[in-house]
């Protein structure tokens, strides 16, 4: 009998479970960073999503508005701000990872400048400020690698990559005999 009676009351209140569905449903989505509005009834929704109802369909549908919040954090922002504390990890576990990408760095660098001379030398024009770029490039990373207290990975790499541009263009100096 309690049973039965407990189904009646569950469907006398239905329309009151309902509404409170709803508006558990509202505040977990707004827990989440959006506002989600249930199609139950206007009493279930706090008071700030009433006002969104569709003038087309009526008050009795809601439209679905999505409210994005400043406080939270996206899946691109916190796969950004991770990146750094991944990549330590990342050169941690192995120890000839590091010595890979300085080899990956260097290659990368002569391959660079190889293209870049065949490039401008092919054409004969703006070889003063390939010349130019190159001498600044490899000026900038050497002040900013050697005038670094703490040097991170990234810094090493790009130095990496700037011995291997130097080294290219050197080989293409005694190459061409001048």
């Amino acid at each position: 009998m309690s049973l039965a009676h407990g189904f009646r009351v569950a469907v006398s209140d239905r329309s009151s479970l309902i509404a409170s569905a709803a508006t558990d449903r509202a505040r977990a989505s707004t827990r989440r960073g959006r506002e989600f509005l249930p199609t139950a009834s206007k009493s279930a929704l706090p008071s700030s999503t009433v006002s969104s109802f569709d003038a087309r369909r009526g008050p009795a549908r809601a439209r679905r508005a999505i409210v994005t919040r400043a406080e939270r954090e996206t899946r691109l922002v916190s796969v950004l701000t991770s990146l750094p504390r991944r990549l330590e990890l990342y050169f941690a576990r192995r120890s000839y990872r590091v010595t890979l990408w300085r080899a990956i760095s260097v290659f990368f660098g002569f391959y660079l400048a190889n293209v870049m001379t065949l490039s401008f030398g092919a054409l004969g024009i703006n070889d003063v400020v390939a010349g130019a770029l190159s001498v600044a490039f490899y000026e900038i990373v050497t002040r900013i690698y050697y005038s670094t207290l703490q040097q991170n990975k990234w810094l090493e790499f790009v130095n990496w990559f700037k011995v291997g541009y130097c080294y290219s263009l050197i080989a293409d100096a005694f190459k061409l005999g001048s």
